[in-house]
């Protein structure tokens, strides 16, 4: 069997918001499309969920997309990033959302589900104004248990709904950590 080991690891992000009130017009806006993608909001003519129109954003092949449509292929095992709660059954899962909608789209091979929340923390984007402290990365990997498959994915995307002005890189490497070595040499 291949070793599997993280030899790079690479981000890229079609949607950023800024999560606290100002940023003018443009801070507006981003706020308002991410609530549109977590809320699950239809938009356009006809009416279809923004994870599409992502996939149509990147399948168009305009520059300024063109490293994250690199990042996808048809071997890629789309993982979708758990939220900070713990997962309820029939409940909107975005990234989940946006995995499938790559999928369907060719921009990836399959979704796994292999991340999960044990234990719920506080969210990032709120954090701040709740007086709590923002969660760090070893918050984070210590409240996700990877799970396991029997078919070693050699090209593995971590797939995130959208992120604040804050990112915390940290963070993505702590979660690209968990994953890659459920499947030893």
């Amino acid at each position: 069997m291949p070793s599997l080991r993280l030899t790079k690891l690479e981000f890229a992000s079609l949607l950023s918001y800024i999560p606290r009130e100002g940023g003018g017009d443009l801070g507006d806006q981003s706020r308002d499309m991410m609530r549109i993608l977590k809320d699950g909001h239809l938009i356009g003519s006809p009416p279809v969920p923004l994870s599409d129109l992502m996939v149509s954003v990147i399948k168009s092949g305009v520059p300024e997309v063109a490293y994250i449509a690199s990042m996808l292929s048809p071997a890629a095992v789309l993982v979708p990033v758990p939220k900070s709660s713990l997962f309820k059954e029939g409940s909107l899962w975005v990234p989940d959302q946006i995995a499938i909608s790559f999928v369907r789209s060719r921009l990836g091979g399959r979704s796994a589900h292999l991340l999960a929340r044990t234990r719920a923390i506080a969210k990032a984007a709120t954090s701040v104004s709740s007086g709590r402290p923002r969660p760090t990365a070893l918050d984070h990997l210590q409240t996700l248990s990877v799970q396991t498959e029997l078919r070693l994915p050699l090209e593995i995307v971590l797939v995130d709904d959208c992120c604040d002005d804050r990112l915390n890189p940290s963070r993505l490497r702590q979660q690209a950590a968990r994953v890659v070595p459920v499947h030893p040499d």
